[in-house]
């Protein structure tokens, strides 16, 4: 009776293991990628980000010079994609930690004023309001900053990303913990040395997860506030899919090398 109460107790705790090693790998994944700049750069170089934001701008900023009178022209060497693209990572940088950025617009409100005052003299305006002038460099600089700040909308849950990053730290090293002990009490004490199925069940839930997530969610078709951002979030998702797609191919193939190193030393 006390052996298969003990066996049962044991098989349990294996089940624990493998969840809070799905769990564990789960936190681990999101870690290295969504919660790390580095990877969020790296991705939207690889995407061609910055040069379609540049272009973006370009074309927002042109309804306005439309409607004002001017030409395209005044747009010419206001701003660069390097400039597009540090304010941009500076921006994710202070998203990451829960503050506000405000982006600099000092170079590019001087570059318009000086491109317009030329415009001018070229057409030969004599009379021109200066007041019309400042406001419509004024618009300019919202659309610039208003388009790499997503208009604002990643701010509004910055401090709540600086939360579930705490979080999710403060998690992986209990869950951690809690794995390593609960592994040394099946193996120790209840002498149930068999991680082969911790490592099975955790693959299975990774790939049923994964999944069921393709299956319910319509990743082609999601669109979140523009079509360049939403290309981004696409991506993102398909490759931490494809990622837990490969931890879960690895945990099978350490699991049936564990399992016959086992065989090996019974039959030894």
């Amino acid at each position: 009776m006390k052996n298969s109460i003990k066996s049962i107790i044991s098989y349990l705790i294996l089940f624990v293991e493998s969840i809070l090693l799905f769990i564990l790998t789960t936190l681990l994944i999101t870690k290295f990628t969504i919660f790390n700049t580095s990877y969020i750069r790296n991705t939207l170089e690889k995407n061609n980000y910055y040069q379609d934001l540049y272009d973006d701008i370009k074309v927002e900023m042109s309804y306005y010079t439309n409607q004002s009178g001017f030409e395209d022209s005044i747009l010419d060497d206001t701003f660069t994609i390097g400039e597009v693209r540090y304010e941009t990572n500076k921006y994710i940088e202070n998203i990451y930690k829960g503050k506000t950025l405000n982006i600099d617009i000092i170079n590019l409100q001087s570059r318009l004023n000086n491109n317009i005052n030329e415009y001018v003299r070229n057409q030969n305006f004599k009379v021109i309001d200066q007041k019309e002038i400042d406001k419509f460099i004024q618009t300019m600089c919202e659309v610039y900053q208003d388009e790499i700040k997503l208009m604002g909308y990643a701010e509004k849950g910055a401090s709540i990303v600086t939360k579930i990053i705490s979080l999710s730290n403060k998690l992986i090293i209990v869950l951690s913990v809690a794995l390593v002990l609960l592994i040394v009490l099946n193996t120790f004490v209840l002498k149930r040395n068999n991680f082969a199925i911790v490592l099975y069940t955790s693959a299975f839930i990774i790939l049923f997860c994964n999944h069921y997530f393709k299956a319910n969610i319509d990743i082609k078709n999601i669109f979140i506030y523009s079509k360049l951002v939403s290309d981004i979030i696409k991506h993102i998702i398909n490759s931490l899919l494809h990622i837990s797609i490969i931890i879960s191919i690895i945990y099978i193939i350490l699991g049936i090398i564990l399992a016959m190193t086992k065989k090996l030393k019974k039959s030894y």
